[in-house]
């Protein structure tokens, strides 16, 4: 994926679609380990939309590397755009993503980081 996104933001851009671009870049960035490439597209992103969802992917990345400052403000960024979010509600949000290395991924990446900083399981 992250090839195809990289030419999609280097053929456009300026597209409004960037900051899709960005967020799908961050989450598979994240979902391999690589929290320092994760961190960067999200920022970007979200210099270029408000979105709820790329707060939740950076605060899982920031959660990750260890760096707790960064990602308790970023919980609380995220908490205001979705007070209710929960782990169980992301997980039952994706039936599409049903790949089990996918689910793999994203446990030992995402959900992990989210645990640590404390959002919640249900």
């Amino acid at each position: 994926a992250l090839p195809v996104i990289d030419r999609a933001i280097a053929l456009d851009p300026r597209s409004v679609r960037v900051h899709d671009y960005l967020r799908w870049q961050c989450s598979a960035q994240l979902n391999l380990g690589h929290y320092d490439q994760a961190i960067a597209a999200c920022e970007k992103g979200l210099a270029l939309d408000d979105d709820w969802f790329t707060y939740l992917l950076l605060l899982g990345a920031y959660a990750e590397k260890g760096d707790m400052a960064k990602a308790v403000a970023t919980k609380i960024d995220l908490l205001k755009r979705k007070p209710d979010v929960s782990i169980a509600r992301l997980k039952s949000g994706l039936p599409f993503f049903a790949n089990p290395l996918y689910q793999q991924q994203r446990e030992a990446h995402l959900y992990a980081g989210l645990r640590k900083i404390g959002i919640p399981e249900q």
